[in-house]
């Protein structure tokens, strides 16, 4: 966020400070928009890997409680349909 927000200043301080006659200037600026481009291209990857890790990581945790729960009623020797809705 730091990069993209230096790069930000950097397009906008160039863009402010010179014609817009002047090819060089206007290169630099093309090759910060590019840079920019591609960083919001990564966080939406990223956004989008987390979307998918975040449903993953509850199926898990949901999977997991169920697992304990079998474990304990196991434990308790009292395996049975009632042991599911146990909260003890």
């Amino acid at each position: 966020m730091q990069c993209a927000y230096a790069l930000l200043m950097l397009c906008h301080k160039a863009s402010t400070n010179h014609s817009e006659d002047d090819i060089v200037v206007q290169g630099y600026i093309e090759l910060l928009r590019q840079a920019l481009r591609i960083i919001v291209e990564s966080l939406e990857n990223y956004a989008t890997a987390f979307e998918a890790l975040d449903g993953m990581r509850g199926m898990l945790l949901f999977a997991y409680h169920g697992v304990l729960l079998i474990e304990q009623c196991k434990s308790n020797n009292r395996l049975s349909r009632r042991c599911f809705c146990d909260t003890d």
